[in-house]
């Protein structure tokens, strides 16, 4: 094999493209020492390997030089955490043809299973393959052999990633599986029904109308999933002034000893600032709580609803794959008998449905519940101002009392307060945009017919070889 490395980047590769349509999904399971033990035939085809000569041999038999080796200890190190992880993969073939995939890989009680598929939506990639590209060119700079250059460039690559938005692996498999996978549903033609009664012949129609089911499904998260994430980085963002309350209640407890108890009360007002200061701290701690708990909301939700796009994607893709063995098997291409496979993915279909649904009914139980809590937070915010005004009032006599000789640090922690009074505690605009979107917003499952073509499914692969 030719190991002349091209760039992945479409501007400059050098090699010959390998094309495949969107509905020749490939598929292959390895043992934890990523050793291929089961492929389908559309992989055999690509690789340009026959199965026979796969079998036993490493993944990485089909490894593009060009991709670089920090990409794939990333990879590992998510699949050796018991994480999914999904990324851009180049793979080069017995006679050195490139092919480009979106590959899902999934960690097994004994290995890791490989579902790829065309990829479809064309700038990410890109953008990751100039990533890679930077990569594999820094660790050919790097001394001291493969686990130097695999360590350093795993480092240079989380920092790539990070500038353009993903903090790891993980968050760049939640956003690119969810949308990868609805793309390759999308662009798969609809099948022919079919009037025979046998049932393999029948299967791909019916793993063809869970995939629209699902694909529903995933439309429905996409406005959730947007107002999830505006939410998410409103609040988490530092630039929210009810963020502030909690440093609003230190520099009143702090100020009120000082001036009271600490010399600089020169006006008498100690024990009415006293008094003032405990009705703001009770006001302040009471807003304080509810504007942590409505917070933990808005990020909970923007977490469940990342990990639900993605086990919706992994879930759909996993019926895909059964639909693709279907067709190899009624063209008579299958690579190996493929009922093994067949049947595992089944079981993950079947275990994990419940689950799903489950996860649907918590984030629309949680979408609808976070308003209520920011609305507690509103409440509890229209009444900060006035205490916080009547200390403030107080503080700033006993200061004015004490003339210049009042602390510089004092005067600046009570305009702080007074300013915030000024400002207002209420939630921006944006976050009451996205609180009230809540209220109409709702993930769909039709879960009636999607049972009952699980159920099917696993009837048929029960039959099969």
């Amino acid at each position: 094999m030719n190991t002349t490395v091209s760039p992945l980047r479409e501007s400059a590769r050098t090699v010959q493209l390998r094309s495949f349509q969107p509905d020749e999904l490939f598929f292959s399971i390895t043992d934890d020492k990523g050793v291929i033990a089961h492929a389908n035939s559309v992989f055999t085809r690509l690789s340009g390997y026959t199965f026979d000569e796969m079998k036993g041999q490493p993944h990485n038999i089909v490894r593009d030089p060009a991709m670089p080796r920090g990409a794939f200890r990333l990879i590992w190190d998510e699949l050796q955490a018991g994480r999914p992880v999904a990324s851009y993969v180049a793979n080069l073939s017995s006679d050195d043809e490139r092919y480009e995939v979106f590959a899902v890989m999934l960690p097994t009680e004994n290995g890791h299973i490989s579902m790829r598929v065309r990829p479809e939506t064309g700038g990410m990639r890109d953008k990751i393959f100039e990533i890679f590209d930077r990569t594999r060119e820094f660790e050919a700079t790097v001394e001291g052999g493969a686990r130097q250059q695999a360590d350093a460039g795993a480092e240079f690559l989380r920092t790539e990633l990070a500038a353009i938005g993903f903090a790891d692996m993980g968050a760049l498999t939640r956003a690119l599986l969810p949308r990868e996978v609805a793309a390759m549903i999308e662009s798969v033609d609809e099948l022919e029904q079919t009037a025979s009664r046998v049932p393999l012949e029948i299967l791909p129609g019916k793993i063809r109308m869970l995939g629209r089911l699902l694909l529903n499904s995933m439309h429905s998260l996409e406005r959730v999933e947007e107002v999830s994430r505006g939410l998410h980085e409103q609040v988490t963002s530092g630039k929210v002034r009810s963020a502030a309350i909690p440093a609003l209640a230190t520099i009143v407890k702090e100020a009120t000893e000082a001036i009271a108890w600490g010399g600089a009360d020169q006006a008498g007002l100690g024990k009415d600032l006293t008094e003032a200061a405990q009705e703001a701290l009770e006001r302040l701690g009471g807003a304080g709580m509810e504007f942590k708990r409505a917070v933990e909301a808005a990020v909970s939700l923007h977490e469940m609803v990342e990990a639900l796009e993605q086990n919706i994607g992994i879930f759909a893709l996993q019926n895909q794959m059964i639909g693709r063995f279907a067709l190899e098997l009624l063209g008579g291409e299958a690579a190996e008998p493929p009922g093994q496979s067949m049947r595992l993915l089944h079981h993950a279909l079947d275990t994990h449905f419940q689950s799903m649904l489950d996860a649907i009914d918590a984030v629309n139980e949680l979408a609808q519940s976070a308003p209520e809590r920011f609305a507690a937070v509103l409440r509890h915010l229209d009444g900060l101002s006035r205490p916080l005004q009547a200390w403030g009032d107080l503080a700033a006599k006993a200061l004015a009392a004490h003339g210049a000789e009042a602390s510089p640090e004092l005067v600046a922690k009570v305009q702080a307060v007074r300013g915030a009074v000024h400002e207002g505690f209420a939630p921006s605009p944006e976050i009451l945009g996205y609180i009230d979107e809540l209220k109409n917003v709702n993930v769909t499952v039709e879960d009636l017919p999607m049972r009952a073509t699980i159920k099917f499914i696993g009837m048929v692969t029960a039959e099969i070889e």
